[in-house]
């Protein structure tokens, strides 16, 4: 006769096994059976996204590691299960194409947990990302983009009367702050006439 304890040990036990299992067949999908499994790189990479965790968290400098994959593989690298890291200028306008040449879905990763379904960046089907893209696509044609390239210019020219005074001087400046409040100034710029002035705070 079991008791209780037991049916609950063998339950938490089968969930673990069960839980092995799948990321044993995870690991080997992404070593053996991806489609990205034919490009060169570490396997711990393409095992798992733990790699490219560990040098962000470890030393911050993952760009730097990606770099020496490159003078150690090639020009094509992969650097984690789901992606691929390119040093070759030839190959942007094969993998950069439009829509009507090659459809291609997003890969959500990090930006599914967002919360925002309805978002144009985070639509994963080309064909609504499309639809979604359409109605804002005038903002960013190349006539829209020259009509506010003076106000993208001012804003520049603002933040580097900012930068100038701690040129020299050792002190810490938050760029992340910076570029943000450009952004929330031109953002406020073109989608409301009006310029909030983040950069003056």
């Amino acid at each position: 006769m079991t008791t209780a304890g037991g049916n609950i040990w063998t339950v938490a036990g089968g969930v673990v096994a069960l839980t092995l299992v799948y990321r044993i067949l995870v690991i080997i999908y992404r070593l053996l059976l991806s489609p990205l499994a034919k490009f060169p790189g570490p396997k711990l990479a393409a095992a798992t996204s733990w790699y490219e965790a560990f040098f962000d968290l470890r030393s911050k400098n993952f760009p730097d590691v990606v770099s020496d994959l490159h003078d150690k593989y090639g020009p094509i690298v992969r650097v984690n299960p789901t992606e691929l890291s390119i040093r070759d200028a030839e190959y942007y306008n094969d993998l950069y194409v439009s829509g009507g040449k090659r459809r291609t879905n997003l890969i959500a990763g990090n930006r599914a947990g967002l919360g925002m379904s309805d978002a144009i960046a985070t639509t994963v089907p080309h064909e609504l990302h499309q639809l979604r893209r359409k109605a804002v696509e005038n903002f960013f044609s190349r006539q829209s983009v020259t009509r506010l390239e003076s106000r993208i210019h001012n804003e520049a020219r603002s933040l580097d009367e900012k930068l100038l005074p701690y040129a020299g001087t050792g002190a810490i400046v938050r760029l992340d702050h910076a570029f943000s409040c450009v952004t929330g100034d031109l953002a406020g710029q073109f989608a409301c006439g009006e310029n909030p002035e983040l950069l003056e705070v």
